[in-house]
């Protein structure tokens, strides 16, 4: 008994011994658990602030993308599972600016209630003809100001708008157009009337904007949609929220901080394996001549073995 209490009293001094060592590792492990919390946490914070942001603009759960075409609005406001439609027209434009041509697109779009693709920010949403409601990228980029004039040039004609308001667009994260992040590209919205007028044509649309019942039901109904479409003989491209592009960079995104968080994770643990694996061999390497010894004195690998793995001594005790 007296001999399994001096192991107990051993093997606490030399644990005591190389506790910092284990303080390493232990710092090495918290800080692996540490940034794989935060990364993920990161990750579900994002996504849930972006659905967030949708939901409070009552943004479009589904966006319908056509050639132009009579506004089909109240059908497509029958086709189950759509709970409201807004219709727009959209076109590429350009302005000048500092003598440099500035790509961008505009879209004229409903007055008064429609299913939102934009927050106003500064100034007033659109109430005449005449005016023009900025993404706030653009803005601030040219120092454009509610009251300002714009040109904007649309199928080669200059128009003047009176800008009335500066948005925030949830499709517009970042300045993606054609399937690319620009550094400098203009969305505006306009009258529909009014961009109607310009391209010469009458109720003409090529977008739907729908609301929907819910997410669990969302690819019935645009499924629903698109059959709608193909039996007008319309050939439309039908995106669900999460096949938007801006959506899809933003998983990307957050699928890379995933994976960083793993990595930084695994670097972590296998330093603390690393760690590990350097005290087991020096403690081994220390016990090598007091094995030697009780191995030339005739004791057998029983006798030892409290030695070699000293935590073996807590049976004895």
């Amino acid at each position: 008994m007296v001999g399994g209490k001096n192991d107990v009293r051993r093997l606490f001094r030399e644990i005591k011994s190389r506790i910092g060592w284990f303080l390493v590792i232990s710092i090495f492990v918290a800080l692996a658990a540490g940034c794989s919390v935060a990364f993920k946490s990161g990750h579900s914070s994002a996504t849930s602030s972006f659905d967030q942001i949708h939901q409070k603009l009552d943004s479009a759960d589904i966006v319908v993308s056509t050639r132009p075409v009579q506004n089909l609005k109240k059908e497509v406001g029958s086709v189950s599972g759509v709970t409201g439609v807004s219709s727009a027209i959209s076109t590429d434009c350009y302005t000048i600016d500092n003598g440099e041509i500035v790509g961008g697109q505009i879209t004229g779009v409903e007055q008064g209630e429609r299913v939102n693709d934009y927050r106003i920010i500064k100034g007033h949403d659109l109430e005449a003809n005449n005016e023009v409601v900025v993404e706030q990228h653009y803005a601030e980029k040219h120092e454009l100001e509610v009251g300002d004039r714009l040109n904007i040039y649309i199928r080669g004609r200059k128009v003047q708008f009176e800008v009335s308001g500066i948005c925030f667009s949830p499709s517009h994260i970042a300045l993606v157009s054609d399937g690319r992040v620009r550094e400098d590209f203009g969305f505006f919205y306009i009258s529909r009337g009014k961009l109607n007028d310009i391209l010469n044509q009458e109720n003409r649309v090529n977008r739907f904007y729908l609301l929907t019942e819910g997410n669990k039901k969302l690819d019935k109904v645009a499924s629903r949609v698109e059959n709608f479409f193909k039996s007008k003989g319309i050939s439309a491209v039908v995106k669900s929220k999460d096949e938007m592009l801006v959506r899809k960079t933003l998983r990307e995104n957050m699928r890379g901080f995933n994976s960083l968080a793993n990595l930084f994770g695994l670097l972590f643990l296998s330093v603390s394996a690393f760690v590990l694996f350097v005290i087991l061999s020096r403690f081994v390497d220390e016990k090598k001549k007091e094995i030697g010894t009780l191995r030339a004195r005739g004791f057998q690998r029983k006798g030892y073995s409290s030695i070699t793995c000293p935590f073996q001594a807590l049976r004895y005790s």
